[in-house]
């Protein structure tokens, strides 16, 4: 398998830069034919989305940005998508095998403004336990009901990658 030209195919090429805002993601999720579900609201209340891809009896969680300038893994995560819609066969293999639950963007205030924080200057990621901002409870509520056998905190490595 040609792993270059499928990355070459399936690259949303509008997500570019450091800067992904929600309202590019939503226009980008628009122009994949996408059916994202509204599962929450940030602190400044912008959605939260879940999209769910496969049939598969393995339960894969996937979520990106939730640090708000850490936009590469969504970047990536909407190259993915594109490629498990698309006819490929390797594509098709992994819906059948699993089932995929991607949330694209936890921290759409911090997104907006380019900042690791939420919009109460919550970092996320320290407030799995606490669960004090609505973030953070979203993100514990998909994987309860979820119930994954995999779960992938995707983050960037620093601000100096793309």
């Amino acid at each position: 398998m040609d792993y270059l030209n499928l990355f070459h195919i399936y690259k949303q090429h509008a997500l570019f830069g450091r800067y992904i805002p929600l309202a590019l993601v939503e226009r980008v999720a628009q122009g994949l034919q996408l059916k994202m579900e509204v599962s929450g609201a940030s602190v400044n209340q912008r959605p939260l989305y879940q999209l769910e891809i496969g049939t598969g009896a393995r339960k894969v969680l996937l979520w990106s940005q939730m640090h708000g300038n850490e936009s590469t893994t969504t970047k990536a995560l909407f190259d993915f998508i594109a490629f498990l819609g698309s006819d490929e066969p390797e594509a098709k293999r992994l819906c059948r095998h699993f089932h995929f639950c991607i949330l694209p963007m936890v921290n759409p205030d911090g997104a907006e403004v380019y900042t690791r924080v939420n919009a109460n200057g919550v970092d996320l990621n320290r407030d799995a336990v606490a669960l004090t901002q609505p973030e953070s409870r979203f993100l514990r509520e998909v994987f309860e009901a979820f119930q994954p056998d995999l779960a992938y905190n995707l983050h960037d490595q620093r601000t100096i990658f793309g």
